[in-house]
C-alpha cells in the first residue's frame, strides 16, 4: 500500500545493552533504532530488512564476546607474569 511504512523489528532478550554495543550497532547500521521493551530491547528499522538487523546484531554480539575473551586472556597472562 502506498504511504504505508514497514518497520522491521527484532526483539532481544537481554537485561542490559552496554553503551559501546549500542554505539557499534549504530556504526554498522545507523537506521536501527534501539528501544527498551518488556524483557529486553527491540531493534527496529524502517529501511533495513529483518535479516540485516539480525546480521548487525550478530556482529555486535560476536564483537562483545571477542572483547571479553581478550580481556580474560590478558588477565591470565598478567597473572602468570606476576606469579
Amino acid at each position: 500500500m502506498q504511504g504505508e511504512v514497514r518497520v522491521a523489528e527484532i526483539r532481544v532478550d537481554i537485561i542490559d545493552l552496554p553503551e559501546m554495543a549500542q554505539h557499534r550497532l549504530a556504526t554498522i547500521d545507523p537506521s536501527i533504532a534501539i528501544e527498551r521493551v518488556d524483557g529486553g530491547f527491540a531493534l527496529r528499522s524502517e529501511t533495513s530488512t529483518h535479516e540485516r538487523i539480525g546480521d548487525a546484531w550478530l556482529c555486535v554480539m560476536t564483537n562483545e564476546r571477542l572483547l571479553q575473551a581478550t580481556a580474560e586472556a590478558r588477565r591470565i597472562v598478567l597473572a602468570e607474569l606476576l606469579s
